[in-house]
């Protein structure tokens, strides 16, 4: 099912209607309220800055263990019931590296650094403990794309391979994936089923540039062509001929021997010298001045070819299918049996994707997707998420040292024309020289 396609980056600023209708209350329905401070001991923790709704009410989490109550922990989580009452706060087992809480569920999953994945219940409490890095299925994928050699291919490190955790919402299954595969197991470390994605398509790039040919500069034909003149020549022309024609006008300018000359022959001095910093194939070759000042070089290259990294995942509201997001732009619905049953394409890396009991969110750097069933019902772009990638790294980039994705595409492109350029007019000053 194609969506309307998430750009990459935004290249120019995205302008979010705005109504210009005034505001009326014609029946007196809305009041002015007053706002007053809330007091210094009942405001909330500011330790507690990641904040997720579910259908019981809202899990907060303090996951850099600057609270109170993390103190000996690596961080601690607070629970706040819909029905009010005192928040309910716990240590956490593990750092959180990366964290799934299911919207419709009751209870999280979190994932350590060191790839433990720990499952807590609705009491947060731990319920059960798994090392992913230590699973059969993980083994088979690191020998197969050769992830345990020195300075193996991309996401060489288990936790970055490892990239994505999900919960059920009745925690009786949970899932992970590996680079481009996706496996689900039940909470007794049972094997359901496992997926793996198509390789990337090979895509090719083209790159086409002028570098500059005499000396780098561009755009002075007139230059080349007021010198052939003053030397009486014409294209196309060889050394020997500018030689032996300058040799014969110093001759006959020289102030030695015609007093008077001395601005003439500063001008036929230039112009010889214009001439002979151009390639003598290019003087014997080209028939237009222009064709020596310019040339043009094409860049070719290619990518994909390889994974397809597997960026986001999340069970179903009812738990009874799968959503997988992939680096090319693919959201995969797997059923419970895994079996492939939908795939939508929004053109670009989703960062989250989110199955409520009725809508299915997907979000990317640029747009949020809103589903209802198969059906599109909510499209928003994001002007300030996404940013404007073309002009710096990703986070990821940094982070990872390399990109996982095509985000940082615009940037790559820049960087090799750029140095391309560099490298071209080089050599074309080392033939100069040399000739």
């Amino acid at each position: 099912m194609p969506l309307p396609p998430s750009p990459e980056v935004w290249t120019s600023q995205v302008a979010l209607p705005a109504t210009s209708e005034t505001f009326e209350d014609a029946e007196g329905a809305w009041r002015e309220l007053t706002v007053e401070a809330i007091a210094p001991a009942d405001r909330p923790d500011p330790a507690f800055r990641k904040h997720f709704t579910t259908r019981g009410g809202v899990l907060s989490f303090d996951d850099l263990a600057k609270s109170e109550a993390s103190l000996g922990a690596p961080g601690a989580v607070m629970f706040t019931s819909e029905q009010g009452g005192t928040p309910v706060i716990e240590r956490l087992e593990r750092p959180i590296y990366a964290l799934d809480i299911h919207p419709e569920g009751k209870g999280f999953a979190t994932r350590s650094k060191t790839t433990i994945l720990t499952v807590y219940r609705e009491d947060l409490k731990v319920d059960f403990e798994t090392d992913l890095s230590a699973t059969p299925e993980v083994a088979a994928g690191r020998r197969r794309l050769d992830l345990d050699v020195e300075g193996g291919f991309l996401w060489g490190e288990p936790h970055l391979a490892l990239n994505c955790i999900a919960l059920s919402p009745s925690r009786d299954r949970y899932l992970y994936t590996h680079v481009d595969e996706a496996w689900c197991i039940d909470r007794d470390g049972k094997p359901l089923w496992g997926v793996r994605m198509p390789e990337c398509p090979v895509e090719t790039y083209h790159q086409t540039f002028e570098v500059g040919g005499i000396r780098g500069h561009t755009g002075t034909a007139a230059e080349i062509e007021e010198a052939l003149e003053k030397l009486e020549l014409a294209l196309p022309v060889t050394p020997d001929e500018i030689r032996q024609k300058y040799r014969g006008l110093v001759r006959q300018l020289h102030p030695d021997l015609n007093p008077g000359n001395e601005e003439w022959m500063k001008a036929v001095n230039a112009a010889y010298e214009a001439l002979t910093g151009a390639s003598h194939d290019d003087l014997q070759g080209k028939g237009n001045a222009e064709d020596l000042l310019t040339f043009s070089a094409t860049v070719t290259f290619m990518t994909g070819g390889g994974p397809d990294r597997l960026q986001a995942a999340a069970f179903s509201g009812r738990g009874d299918s799968v959503l997988l997001g992939t680096s090319q732009g693919r959201v995969l619905r797997i059923d419970a049996s895994g079996k492939p049953i939908a795939l939508y394409d929004v053109g670009s890396a989703p960062i989250r994707v989110l199955d409520t009991d009725r809508y299915l969110y997907i979000q990317t750097f640029t747009r949020l997707y809103v589903l209802e069933g198969n059906r599109l019902v909510g499209l928003q772009d994001c002007p300030n998420f996404g940013g404007q990638l073309s002009h710096t790294l990703c986070e990821r980039c940094i982070r990872v040292q390399r990109c996982p994705d095509i985000s940082c595409l615009p940037l790559i492109i820049s960087n090799i024309v750029r140095l391309f350029r560099i490298a071209s007019y080089l050599l074309h000053c080392s033939a100069i020289g040399t000739a």
